[in-house]
């Protein structure tokens, strides 16, 4: 393995990835109208490493917080910056993937008892509309797929996976796959349609249903381009997509039901307006055992079970969850200030204390 003396390690053309979309331009934040969901510091880092790179940038999913007091403008100040950090760069034709140093120790802290891997390359490969939804034609998907990978966040890239398979670490060439789901929607009557896209590794590649991470991504055609309009933050993505008007304003919210992994799995519902608000986001958000934080990762709703109270009806929606923060009872969340709030028992006010009333009779002075 070609190492340099700064124990990062630049492993060129080692792949090229399905649609053959060179990658010339990489926009900038500042240059783009994007709204980016979630927006942090390892962001701008991948930022700075597509800047100087050329390439797009992913990071593996441990990899959730990073102090920088200078970001990188120089190839060279990126490698400083990288090996301050711990972190190793593997570099591909369009792609630049960075993960954690300690990945690669003999006993890794990060997983322990984990295997050393023994890769000289790291193929990235997305699989665009791989359930060919929305009757795309093959020349819009690639237009598509350009932008989105211009414009838009890349999700972390998990390199272990549900098996117990040592030929994924005894490997010279590993390969990561991704989906980008396309779908057409119309999320209000008078509105242009809606182009939604749903980025998530490919889940026989994560280490269980709990650790997919999703990124919705909605758009819109424009004289013949397609314009990116937002990313969202990530999210729990095992599961599936619909579109519901819940809050009664007449624009469809797009509405994920996800599932934790493990042996049982439950329900766990993630629910973005058409601006891309996490609006069933909750204030008790508890992101220690997932591979995002709080500041770039929803905090869903989760319980046992989970429904709307009135699904077809119409105006504001309740959402009824059993289970919720290990209560035995259901838990109704209602809609107020535009945010999924649990209702819970108000403690009985407590009774002001009475002072004593002053005594009339002067004997008593």
């Amino acid at each position: 393995m070609a190492r340099t003396n700064h124990r990062v390690v630049h492993i060129l053309l080692c792949s090229f990835w399905v649609l053959h979309i060179s990658m010339v331009e990489i926009v900038t934040k500042e240059q783009s109208n994007v709204v980016n969901h979630g927006y942090t510091n390892v962001d701008r880092l991948l930022e700075c490493v597509s800047n100087i790179t050329g390439k797009i940038a992913v990071r593996a999913p441990w990899i959730r917080y990073i102090k920088i007091d200078r970001y990188p403008k120089t190839r060279e100040e990126l490698i400083s910056v990288l090996k301050e950090k711990d972190l190793r760069l593997y570099e591909t034709a369009d792609w630049a993937y960075i993960i954690d140093e300690d990945h690669f120790k003999s006993k890794p802290t990060i997983f322990p008892g984990g295997r050393v891997p023994e890769w000289r390359c790291i193929q990235i490969v997305p699989r665009i509309n791989p359930e060919k939804r929305g009757n795309f034609t093959e020349e819009e998907q690639k237009m598509i797929a350009k932008e989105v990978f211009r414009q838009t966040r890349m999700i972390p890239l998990w390199t272990s996976d549900t098996s117990d398979d040592d030929r994924r670490y005894n490997t010279e060439e590993l390969r990561l796959e991704f989906d980008l789901f396309f779908s057409r929607v119309k999320l209000h009557p008078d509105a242009p349609e809606s182009i939604m896209l749903l980025m998530q590794q490919v889940i026989e590649q994560v280490p269980d249903y709990g650790s997919s991470i999703g990124r919705q991504i909605r758009g819109e055609m424009r004289d013949g381009k397609f314009i990116v309009l937002w990313d969202s933050c990530l999210f729990t993505a095992h599961g599936r997509n619909y579109y519901l008007d819940v809050n009664g304003d007449g624009w469809e919210e797009i509405v994920f039901e996800g599932e934790t992994g493990g042996n049982v799995s439950y329900p766990i519902w993630t629910i973005f307006d058409k601006d891309g608000r996490e609006i069933s986001r909750q204030r008790k958000c508890d992101n220690s055992t997932l591979p995002f934080k709080e500041e770039d990762g929803a905090c869903p709703i989760t319980g046992i079970d989970i429904s709307f109270s009135s699904p077809m009806e119409e105006g504001p929606k309740d959402i009824r969850v059993l289970g919720w923060d290990y209560r035995e009872d259901t838990t109704i969340f209602k809609l107020q200030n535009g945010m999924y709030v649990p209702q819970l028992p108000q403690p009985a006010p407590k009774r002001a204390k009475q002072k004593p009333k002053k005594s009339s009779n002067p004997s008593s002075k």
